[in-house]
């Protein structure tokens, strides 16, 4: 049987998208921890922003009232 665009349904695509006991497939997880890595790194690269910011603002400041 088809659906109103033709599709088959239950179609295998849609079937494949979870395994047989209803969790999602292992590229899910590994896109989820890759994720969570991109998360960590830009965490990381914020702080430093923010602490090269702060080295800036103290060395304008020491340079202002010199």
């Amino acid at each position: 049987m088809t659906d109103e665009n033709g599709v088959p349904e239950n179609s295998e695509d849609e079937s494949a998208a979870y395994a047989e006991n209803g969790a999602l497939p292992v590229g899910t997880s590994e896109l989820e921890q890759e994720i969570k890595e991109l998360e960590r790194l830009l965490r990381i690269e914020r702080d430093e922003r923010r602490r090269i910011q702060a080295e800036a603002q103290v060395g304008f400041q020491f340079w202002q009232f010199s």
